[in-house]
């Protein structure tokens, strides 16, 4: 399944520009336990985590939109790593917060 994120964030890291672009994400199947395993929060999904496929710097707060078109309002939250293997980016449904 295909997802793809959009944002006024950096092109690469560390030397990149800030320009509006979305990138197709990878689904990395595994890399969510091992990333957030000490972080005690489970995000709704992770996504990325595979070097050059994820958000970047100053993409936080843009949308992710899925392939099968049941993401909802789901945003990006945040990410250990920009664009590295095993380091994917959270996203998480902000209704969920809600109380």
């Amino acid at each position: 399944m295909w997802s793809k994120a959009m944002g006024w964030g950096e092109t690469s890291w560390p030397n990149g520009t800030d320009s509006y672009e979305f990138v197709v994400l990878g689904w990395k199947s595994g890399v969510t336990k091992t990333a957030l395993k000490s972080s005690g929060w489970v995000p709704r999904w992770c996504a990325g985590g595979i070097a050059g496929k994820d958000s970047c710097s100053d993409d936080t707060g843009s949308p992710l939109i899925k392939e099968k078109g049941d993401a909802g309002d789901v945003l990006i939250g945040l990410g250990k790593r920009l664009r590295q293997d095993g380091y994917p980016a959270i996203y998480s449904r902000v209704s969920a917060a809600v109380e």
